[in-house]
């Protein structure tokens, strides 16, 4: 690798992104990733620190479901749950951002 692949490597970071609602008010996984909403402002420097936020996200999401399990209705569970489930981690330079 050359130095200018490698200064151009590390200028990548990484976006945790949730897909957009479609018409049937459920999460569109496949809609293109233009389409998709930064659930985090800014950035990560690595795929792992994205992928441990993302963890982090789905170990809050259940601990506030546990915590909550007999005051929120049964349709806020899943959608709590499919919306973290939908997160993914995508580099900020994706060309499908575009």
């Amino acid at each position: 690798m050359n130095a200018r692949h490698a200064a151009a490597f590390a200028l990548v970071g990484w976006y945790l992104m949730v897909p957009p609602l479609g018409s049937d008010h459920k999460l569109d996984a496949s809609a293109p990733l233009s389409k998709w909403t930064i659930v985090i402002r800014g950035s990560f420097d690595t795929a792992r620190q994205c992928d441990e936020r993302h963890m982090k996200d789905v170990d809050g999401v259940n601990e506030f479901l546990r915590s909550h399990l007999h005051s929120i209705p049964a349709t806020a569970d899943q959608e709590s749950i499919d919306a973290v489930s939908a997160e993914k981690c995508i580099a900020t330079d994706d060309p499908r951002l575009r």
